[in-house]
């Protein structure tokens, strides 16, 4: 996969294959994604939407977003459907933004998983559904990411969507922890409070198999 990166007006394009990194100007990196490159037209969409090397606008970076993620181009796709849940470039439509961070977390990004397993414990843009939403979560949890983690920790530790279940809750907070979240380790704590030394010993191997 190309990764565009946008330093002082120029664009490079950093290629695996590569020796060394290319440097584009911004009318070429623009050809380039006229041209039908997802990677340039998404790059170009981040450009926009923060201003790099362009003046921020929100309107241009959804247009090159949308092309880029009509192409399956994933991180676009996450993109797009943040665009569309905070009403940034385009009006506030979590229907849309669920559409499109389905079509991401299905090709496997962890934050989109994360963020439509949140979309379905609100019920925004979907049918709230907690078995969806744990889904979700627990594929975006199983490939590090700490949001997904801490928010399962919560769900299984409440038993509020979610069948109550203190050993997936300390497997979950245990994992997070590691990062150095102080909140995690403390409801870790609290949900090894709840298990007996076995299943606490149990729940500590599952942990450690996931760090």
């Amino acid at each position: 996969m190309t990764v565009w990166l946008i330093t002082a007006g120029m664009i490079f394009a950093a290629c695996p294959a590569a020796a060394a990194d290319t440097a584009l100007s911004l009318p070429d990196l623009l050809a380039r994604a006229q041209q039908g490159d997802a990677a340039a037209q998404r790059q170009l969409g981040m450009a926009y939407q923060n201003g790099d090397g362009v003046q921020r606008d929100y309107e241009q970076a959804v247009d090159w977003y949308t092309k880029a993620a009509r192409q399956g181009d994933a991180l676009a796709q996450k993109q797009l459907a943040s665009m569309y849940k905070h009403g940034n470039g385009v009006r506030r439509d979590y229907r849309r933004a669920a559409s499109w961070y389905t079509k991401a977390a299905e090709q496997g990004r962890a934050d989109a998983q994360y963020f439509l397993g949140l979309l379905y414990t609100e019920g925004k843009g979907v049918e709230r559904d907690y078995t969806l939403a744990v889904h979700w979560l627990t594929l975006s949890a199983t490939q590090g990411y700490g949001a997904a983690q801490y928010l399962l920790g919560e769900l299984y530790f409440s038993g509020h969507g979610a069948a109550q279940d203190y050993p997936q809750a300390y497997l979950w907070f245990a994992v997070n922890a590691l990062d150095g979240g102080t909140e995690a380790a403390h409801n870790r704590d609290l949900a090894a409070a709840k298990l007996s030394p076995e299943a606490l010993a149990q729940a500590q191997q599952a942990a450690a198999a996931l760090a």
